[in-house]
């Protein structure tokens, strides 16, 4: 008797499972690049800077990440983790959605804590697979 090809596998969020069925014919799926939405950025940390000029209170620098992340960054993330480990991934990541600035910031901040790239990193790298989630619209 031949192998069935049709497979049940776990769906997220729901106790169903999804059948797939390779008979099922195929429909395209149409990808309209210009539908990108455009949500406000996020602050997501600031350095201070002890003042140029005695005096003045000290100077807060806001850095901020896209208020949208595309799955297809998400998928690059996943490759890097495939081919060169979980910290290259999150580090790519960190580089992708901080931004040359945000990061260069990151890497020349002397008080920078393992606590403080600790938040960071989880909050990008949420933020990055929450993207993948068909259900998850908005990020």
């Amino acid at each position: 008797m031949p192998k069935s090809r049709t497979r049940t596998v776990p769906v997220r969020k729901s106790g169903k499972r999804k059948v797939y069925d390779p008979n099922k014919p195929i429909e395209p799926v149409f990808i309209d690049a210009s539908a990108v939405p455009v949500l406000d950025d996020i602050h997501i940390f600031s350095i201070f800077t002890d003042p140029e000029v005695e005096g003045d209170d000290k100077v807060e620098t806001r850095y901020y990440m896209p208020g949208f992340i595309s799955p297809s960054l998400s998928l690059r993330v996943l490759e890097v983790i495939e081919l060169r480990g979980y910290e290259s991934g999150v580090s790519f990541a960190l580089h992708e959605v901080l931004g040359e600035e945000a990061h260069e910031a990151l890497k020349n901040c002397d008080a920078l804590k393992g606590s403080h790239l600790d938040a960071i990193m989880e909050i990008v790298m949420s933020r990055v697979m929450a993207a993948l989630d068909a259900e998850n619209t908005g990020n």
